[in-house]
This record gives structure tokens, C-alpha cells and sequence, in this order.
């Protein structure tokens, strides 16, 4: 299967702010500062992009007890009116008016079922086509009794099919005996009967006394007219039907008939060892893996008392060609070894204990197959912080379909030592069709453990509380924490982690949990809404009763101060902002700080962020000038302003660091016309290792901007290791901060590299570099180049360093740029950790195209440089053919992701309205934006403290909620 990859495309931005959280308009009843004036339970988001919302209380909440938000609506309508259509039977009582919702989701795009708090075991059906209409079944348990209640739910949308968990007949807990999973579907038949020529007769009749436009539609409502002229008379018949068993058969003319639960539970084969289980818990998730047509269920179970049992926390279940629902172990039992590191989804040994609370799945961008699942062998309170990615065996052929043989494993737990099958067409062309994960595991070692990095999104457990919901999305997993550690307000919120890929797109490393969302109140759960990736959250203080949106259109309100305070300083008359630099708290020299650096003509804006929620818990205000520097603190930013002086002499600055030795760090910029330290009159910076310190207390009143060296034109400063890297347009130096004394007007730089030996000729230029430990990676006009084998760049030099090209398959020219993707975030980082991505954007402006490729770092740590450390990422068009990543379809220079978003700039017309553009071919989206006179973006990062996107030029900043 061919996937398509969502890139966003910025085009023409000027000084707007855009995207804040929107709250939606709600029942009547409510005040203007929230949503509903009752609490939120359950809810679900649509394939179409449709959210639905249920009440949690009896409080008021009436026909809103269910409501549902259309994509790109602003307001919720409700959906359980008081009064209402039953099995056909017309103006009866709705059990939805005024209920508690437990459960919700949709099968087909008219129809949303839902279970209720009171109707234990009832399932309703609410039907949006053609009016709102209610149908209702029992949900009999596995032993064909009437069922105590509904504990889960969750469908298949495209084949308009509901799983629904039950307890059994007065049990107080799910997986006593009875308890079940019923698979249910909703059909609707319509029968068109010929009018007899009496029929008509009689229609005639009736016609002639009626008095009203009404009368005389509820008597011809249901007749129509063929396309040969012949009136016909239309009956639709709508009713749940029964799937699971043979014997269970909806007759003819029914409406509706008992249900009856495939049998789940504690004695169940598939999810035992050795004895029956001890116990299993009420709460339970289950999720239906469309692309593998297979329904994955999580438990939290314990296993018996000997060391021959255990216990499975997740199982797959498929449906036979029969209707049947059929539970599988999601691996042999016989790899699970008491003793033995757990195998994260099941365990073995004396009372073993699994805890899986969610479970997701994501298909990568690199077209492969994994379940994402929160929690892991143990009990329920100590395993809600870490989540992990396991690889799934897709077993279908190349036209998709499964064999007998391989039904039993087909969505079970993969090999993480097999090599994905690449799949190719079998035309002239051998098109690329796509990988899956073809080898069962045949050993203990053939699976991850708890201890596996690779499988650890987030690089370990979320440490600041217990994770209440997830969300996957394209290459990322999101975690919200909606109850953090001691009540520690800056702690909740939404946490992203992005999948890190090896050559042969299996999953390798992942990035750590940063904060992206952040509410002064509980955050409930997060959404991506519809094709435009819109963010919903769900968010309230005492009880979550506030549904907020983020839209790509709307003004901007919580950072309209600080987005003052930087445009007020870079004006689009001087070029407004040359670069835009994140310092994440990471950073040698912050000590735990975190820094957003702005550049432009002559002039440094260094801002210290803190958490909204910090912010808001304070009263601050703006302070005074103080020499060169302007210090203001606005919206929960500490900004320092310098300008004058030496920095009149760079010209536009557009580079800038934050670096440290064992001693000091130091502040350096760079521009066309030198590079320049912020230092003492000494040549010493801020003392370490206490760092620049909360609102920059760590400065000294007498630190000046000092010009070094003798550069032109840099393009990069790089710190890594104690050594400063400086790029030119011509030269890559290295510095030693450790030996250097800044007082001085001297400046020992060694000579990495030169512009003439890479690539020759009158115009050839450095463009970009990336430096890691002893891992370099330079882009120049004749291509790309790396370290040489067994080098290191912090040691060697420019004749000693062995220079070797690495090819860019697929190109559109020269390489314009390179983006990092570390485990830290810090670029510095890609190639010091386990594993590391470069997104490489070549272009040509004559042309008026521009590709991204990918590449897949390796530790250089302890290993030495070699053909292995930088590779490309096996992204195909066809056979032996390594092609792009992207086709971007115009120039571009700039490039940022997430995991889940894409950004890019295109060079536009001026005369053309701005456009936000993701997604290629058919499927492309463009919304248009507010923007105008704008002819420069210069760069689109990530803040490390708020988890906002960051987008500079020359309008100034832009910040996306």
C-alpha cells in the first residue's frame, strides 16, 4: 500500500498571528468561558472528522446529554431531543434525553451508537439520515443472558461494524462468567412494491381531503416515481444485526434481535497461562486496526499462583468469512520465560500481573505496521507512564489478501531481528507497493522487553505523571497528562515523541517526550480534526466541560505581547528577522533554561521562556533599559535586547550560539561582515556551571558585545564538545573554547574545510552543516559530503579529515539545507545517541523544484566514522531505485516536522493569496491565510518550552498556538 505524506506548505507569511485555541460554542445554558454547563464523559472523533461528545452527569444537560462538532463548525447541535422515533414507533420517550453517555462510536457516516449509564446493557443506535431516529437492542452476554452492562466500545467505520465488551449476567466484573465481546452490525434495507392500480385509487382519495402542506407530505413521503413513470411505494427497514455464531440469524421483517457476546473471559485460552487467571479489571480498551482488519483488546490481568502461569494484557481478535469473532494470543505463549525480562504485552511466573491501558496503532511513514501501547507486565498504578511501539506482522500478498496459512498470524507481534519484505509491483515499472514485517518471532531475543530502547516512545517513561490518554498521529505519539505528580500545574498538558527510522525504515529510537499543549486547567484528551489537521482539545478545571480548537486562521491572544516585543524590534524596512534560533534547556551554558534567540540588522533578542502556567502564577511587568542591554519581562518571557555598538559593525546577523566550556559560557553571534562573543572586558563569560541563570541573573552589568577573528559572511555557528564551529560561505573553522582567551585580539582557528576543494569553480559556496561528536555532514554546491572513514572532526583538519561524498539519490539540485532530528532535539545530538534522521532539501530556483531526502545517523559515540554512520533512508519509487522522500513541486529552501506535521515554504507570486498546503495529488488540501507583503520566511522551528511552532522573517514572528 502507497502512502501518502502530509506536508504543509507556508507561503508568503507576514506579521499575523495566528492559531490560538478557540473555545466552541455549547448548550444554551452555558457561560461564555466554557463549553457545556455540564461535565464531558465520553466522546469520539469520526473518520470524516465528526466529534462526539457525551454528558458524564444527570445535570441539566437535556438534548445536549449527546451532541456532536462537524469538522470546521463552530458550535455543537444536539442529538438526543426529547422525544423520538424507537423501532420504527414514532414520539416516544428518548432513554439519551438527560443521560449519562459511557460510551460512543460511530459505524457508518449517519449512524453513532452509544451506551448509556442507566440502560446497562442496552446498545442504541441513532440515526442521523434522514432525521434523527433511535434504535435499540439488548446486548445478551456469552452464555446468551441479559448482560449486566456495557464496559467497551469500539468500531469499524468502513464496514459499519460495532465491537461491544459486556460483563455477564450479575456479575459485578468484567471477565466473570459470561462477560463477552458481541460484534454487532447496523443494516438498513429498502424495498420498493409497484402501486396496484386500487393503490392508487386510494392514494387519490386520501389526497383530496387533506387541508395542509403537512398532510400532504406524510401521506406521499414515502412514494415515488421510477425512471419509467411507474409510482412506487418505499419501505426501509433498519435493525442491528447479529454477526457472531451461526445460529443467531436476524429474520426477515425484524427489527431487532438479542446480540450475543463472543465469550472473554478470566478461563479464556488466549488469554491465560497454565491456570485460569485470578482476576481481571473493568476497565478495558479496545481498538480496530483497519489497515490489518484486526480488533485489539487491552486488559489488566493477573495470572495464577504457580510459575508455570502468566497472563496476556493485550490480545487479537479477526472475524471469519463465518461471521465469527476469534481471539488470538498476541504471541506463542511458548517465548515467554518466568524470570526473564517481561515481554511487555504478556508475563510469566507466580501472580504475574499485565497492565495494558490503551492501545493504538501507527503506520509509519516508512509504510510499516506498529501497536502502540501504554503500560506493561505489572500492576495498574506503576505502569501508566511509559509507552511502547511493537512491530506487527502484515502477512498480506501484493494484492492484499491473507492465506489460510498465515490468518492465525497476521497481526500478531513481528520479529524485531527480521528484515522488512519490500513489495513491488509486478508491472514494467515495478512501482514500489510498500514493506511489511513478514517474520514471527522464534525466540525470547525475536521480541522487545521493557528494557528495549527501541520500543520506548518517549526514550522512557513520562516522569511527570500518569498518562490518561493517547493519540498517533503520522510519525508521532502524543501522551496527555491530565493528573500530573503533586498537583504541579505546569506538568499537564500534551507530550509528543517522534519515531527515529534506521536505513530499512524499522523504527530504532525515539525522541524525547516534549510538552507541545498547554492549558491553565486539565487537559482531558487531544485530537487532530479532519484533513486539516485542526487540533481539539478537551480541557476544564474542576471537570472537563470545554471543548477548544486551534485553527490555522484565527487571531492570536496568549502571545500578542511577546510577539510585540520581538516585532517591535525587526521591522520589515530593515529586513525584519534574519534567523530564529531555539536554545533548548539542553544547551551547554543554560543549565536547565530555556531560550528562543532573534537575529536582524545590528540587532540580538535573547528570551528566556517559561511555562505559561509558570507565568500566569506571577505578577510581572516591564523593567527598565540598562546600558546596551533593554531587558523586558512580557507574557512569561524574560527578553534581553542588545544593539549598538559592536553589533552595528556585523551587518545582518543571522547566526547565533550559546555555548560553554568547564568555566564560562559565552554568547556568540555572527553576520556578513564578522563574528562577535558576548563577554566580560576579561574575555570571560557567564560563570558555569551555575549558568546565564533565571532572568539572566547570571550576567554581569559590564559584558559587552567583542569582535573576533577576521570572518565574512557566516552562515552557522555550531557548539559541540567545548569547540565553537564556524561556517562561511567559504570556510568551516573549529575553535577550541578551551584554549582560547577572548580578551585577546588574536583568534587560533583551525581550518575544517574550504568551498574551493568541495566544489570548485567562481561560485562555489558552504550551504549548511551538521557536526555531532566526531560525525560531520557539510552541504556545498557540488553535493553533500561526510567525515572520512575512521576521522573525527574535533581532532583532525582540513588535510587530514578525508572529506567523502555522499550521494543524494533522486535530487533536484544542489542541497540547500539540512534539518537534524535527535533524540534530544538538539541537532548537536544526532549522531551521540542511539540513533539520529537528517531531512536533506535540494533544490533549483531555474526549475522551480525542490525534493526532501532522508538519511539514517548512527551513534558515532564509541564506534569510529564509516559507510554505515550516515545512510539513506530506503525510501522507493521502484526496484533498485532509492528515490526522494517528497516531491515538494516547487522551490523551497526551508523545511521543519514533528513527526506529524510537515512545513515547507514555497516562493509564491505576490499577487497570489497565501496558502497553507499539505498532502500531494488529489488528496491535496489548501487553506487560505491572511497574509500579504511578506517576501521572506527565514526559518520554522519548535519552542522547547511551549511546544509552539515558531515561524520568522522579514514581517517579524509568528507564533502558532
Amino acid at each position: 500500500m502507497i502512502r501518502m505524506y502530509q506536508l504543509f506548505f507556508l507561503a508568503l507569511l507576514t506579521y499575523v498571528n495566528c492559531n490560538a485555541w478557540k473555545l466552541v460554542s455549547g448548550n444554551s445554558n452555558v457561560r461564555q468561558e466554557s463549553t457545556f454547563s455540564f461535565p464531558i464523559g465520553a466522546y469520539y472523533l469520526s473518520d470524516n472528522g465528526t466529534l462526539y461528545v457525551g454528558a458524564d452527569k444527570n445535570a441539566q444537560s437535556k438534548n445536549f446529554a449527546l451532541s456532536y462538532l462537524e469538522s470546521g463548525k463552530d458550535e455543537f447541535k444536539p442529538l438526543a431531543p426529547e422525544e423520538i422515533t424507537i423501532n420504527g414507533d414514532v414520539a416516544q420517550k428518548n432513554p439519551l434525553y438527560d443521560a449519562a453517555i459511557t460510551h460512543i462510536s460511530q459505524i457508518n457516516s449517519h449512524n453513532i451508537i452509544v451506551a448509556t449509564a442507566k440502560d446497562m446493557g442496552m446498545l442504541y443506535n441513532i440515526s442521523r439520515a434522514g432525521g434523527v431516529e433511535l434504535f435499540k437492542a439488548n446486548i445478551l452476554d456469552a452464555n446468551g443472558k441479559e448482560s449486566n452492562s456495557i464496559v467497551g466500545l469500539a468500531s469499524n467505520e468502513k464496514k459499519g461494524l460495532a465491537f461491544v465488551a459486556v460483563k455477564g449476567k450479575e456479575k459485578e466484573h468484567f471477565g466473570r462468567g459470561g462477560s463477552g465481546i458481541a460484534v454487532v452490525s447496523f443494516s438498513q434495507e429498502t424495498k420498493d412494491t409497484e402501486l396496484t392500480p386500487q393503490d392508487l385509487e386510494n392514494l387519490q382519495k386520501s389526497l383530496t381531503k387533506v387541508q395542509t402542506p403537512e398532510e400532504r407530505q406524510q401521506i406521499t413521503k414515502n412514494i415515488i416515481t421510477d425512471d419509467k413513470g411507474k409510482q412506487k411505494r418505499r419501505s426501509i427497514t433498519k435493525r442491528f444485526q447479529q454477526i457472531f455464531g451461526a445460529t443467531h440469524v436476524v429474520k426477515e421483517g425484524e427489527i431487532a434481535q438479542p446480540i450475543i457476546a463472543a465469550p472473554f473471559s478470566v478461563i479464556s485460552d488466549f488469554l491465560k497461562i497454565g491456570s485460569d487467571l485470578v482476576l481481571m479489571d473493568d476497565v478495558i480498551d479496545m481498538y480496530w486496526h483497519e489497515g490489518l482488519s484486526r480488533l485489539y483488546v487491552a486488559v489488566r490481568v493477573q495470572g495464577g499462583h504457580e510459575e508455570t502461569d502468566g497472563a496476556y494484557g493485550l490480545t487479537v481478535g479477526r472475524i471469519e468469512s463465518d461471521g465469527s469473532l476469534i481471539f488470538s494470543p498476541i504471541v506463542a505463549k511458548s517465548l515467554l520465560k518466568a524470570g526473564t525480562p517481561s515481554k511487555i504485552v504478556a508475563g510469566k511466573g507466580i501472580d504475574t500481573q499485565v497492565s495494558i491501558h490503551k492501545v493504538r496503532s501507527m503506520l509509519t511513514s516508512t509504510i510499516l505496521d506498529y501497536l502502540i501501547v501504554l503500560g506493561a507486565e505489572g500492576a495498574p498504578l506503576a505502569t501508566r507512564r511509559t509507552v511502547y511501539a511493537l512491530p506487527l506482522l502484515n502477512m498480506r500478498d501484493v494484492k492484499g489478501e491473507i492465506s489460510a496459512d498465515d490468518a492465525n498470524a497476521h497481526g500478531t507481534l513481528a520479529s524485531i531481528n527480521g528484515t522488512p519484505f519490500e513489495a513491488f509491483g509486478n508491472d514494467r515499472a515495478h512501482i514500489f507497493l510498500g514493506r511489511h514485517f513478514i517474520q514471527a518471532p522464534e525466540t525470547p531475543q525475536d521480541l522487545y522487553d521493557v528494557e528495549s530502547s527501541a520500543a520506548q516512545v518517549g526514550g522512557g517513561p513520562l516522569d511527570v505523571g500518569p498518562i490518561h490518554d493517547l493519540l498517533v498521529k503520522d510519525d508521532a505519539v502524543y501522551a496527555v497528562i491530565k493528573d500530573p505528580d503533586n498537583k504541579n500545574e505546569t506538568a499537564s498538558g500534551v507530550y509528543r515523541s517522534q519515531a527515529l527510522f534506521g536505513t530499512n525504515g524499522v523504527v530504532v529510537a525515539w525522541t524525547l517526550w516534549q510538552k507541545v499543549t498547554e492549558f491553565p486547567e486539565e487537559v482531558a484528551a487531544l485530537m487532530f480534526e479532519g484533513k486539516r489537521y485542526n487540533r481539539i482539545a478537551l480541557t476544564g478545571s474542576d471537570s472537563i466541560k470545554n471543548v477548544n480548537r486551534a485553527e490555522w486562521d484565527l487571531q492570536s491572544v496568549g502571545f500578542a505581547g511577546f510577539v510585540k516585543v520581538i516585532n517591535d524590534q525587526f521591522n520589515k524596512e530593515q529586513a525584519g528577522i534574519q534567523e530564529l534560533i531555539d536554545f533548548s534547556p539542553l544547551t551547554p551554558g543554560l543549565k536547565g533554561i530555556s531560550l528562543l534567540c532573534a537575529t536582524g540588522l545590528s540587532k540580538v533578542v535573547l528570551a528566556q521562556m517559561v511555562p505559561l502556567t509558570e507565568y500566569n502564577n506571577q505578577n510581572k511587568h516591564m523593567i527598565c533599559k540598562r546600558g546596551e542591554l533593554d531587558k523586558a519581562i512580557e507574557n512569561g518571557v524574560s527578553a534581553l535586547i542588545f544593539s549598538g555598538g559592536v553589533l552595528d559593525t556585523l551587518g545582518p546577523i543571522c547566526a547565533a550560539e550559546i555555548t560553554a566550556n568547564n568555566t564560562h559560557g559565552w554568547l556568540f553571534v555572527g553576520g556578513v561582515y564578522g563574528l562577535a562573543v558576548f563577554c566580560n572586558p576579561d574575555g570571560s563569560g557567564w560563570q558555569m556551571p551555575a549558568g546565564i541563570g533565571n532572568g539572566f541573573s547570571g550576567l554581569q552589568k559590564d559584558m559587552l558585545f567583542k569582535k573576533i577573528g577576521n570572518y565574512e559572511f557566516v552562515r552557522k555557528l555550531i557548539s559541540d564538545d567545548q569547540f565553537l564551529y564556524v561556517l562561511t560561505d567559504h570556510y568551516l573553522d573549529r575553535i577550541d573554547l578551551r584554549a582560547i582567551n577572548f580578551a585577546s585580539d588574536t583568534l587560533c582557528a583551525v581550518r575544517l574545510a574550504s568551498a574551493q576543494e568541495l566544489a570548485s569553480g567562481p561560485y562555489a559556496l558552504l550551504k549548511d552543516v551538521i557536526i555531532s561528536q566526531k560525525c560531520a555532514l557539510l552541504a556545498h554546491t557540488n553535493g553533500l559530503s561526510r567525515v572520512g572513514d575512521d576521522k573525527d572532526i574535533r581532532f583532525n583538519t582540513a588535510q587530514t579529515l578525508a572529506w567523502t561524498p555522499l550521494q543524494v539519490y533522486d535530487a533536484a539540485g544542489p542541497v540547500s539545507g539540512l534539518i537534524p532530528i535527535s533524540i534530544t532535539g538538539r541537532g548537536q545530538d544526532v549522531a551521540r545517541f542511539s540513533a539520529g534522521q537528517v531531512y536533506v532539501i535540494t533544490g533549483s530556483i531555474g526549475k522551480n523544484s525542490a525534493r526532501l531526502n532522508r538519511l539514517a545517523i548512527q551513534n558515532v559515540t564509541h564506534k569510529p566514522m564509516s559507510e554505515e554512520t550516515i545512510t539513506p533512508l530506503r525510501d522507493f519509487v521502484a526496484v533498485d531505485r532509492i528515490s526522494n522522500f517528497v516531491n515538494i513541486g516547487a522551490f523551497s529552501s526551508l523545511f521543519a516536522t514533528d513527526g506529524t506535521m510537515f512545513f515547507t515554504v514555497i516562493d509564491r507570486n505576490k499577487s497570489k493569496s497565501a496558502l497553507l498546503t499539505h498532502s500531494f495529488g488529489t488528496s491535496k488540501i489548501t487553506i487560505p491565510l491572511p497574509f500579504k507583503d511578506a517576501s521572506n520566511i527565514v526559518r520554522i522551528v519548535r519552542s522547547s518550552a511551549w511546544g509552539n511552532w515558531l515561524i520568522a522573517g522579514d514581517f517579524g514572528l509568528l507564533i502558532n498556538e
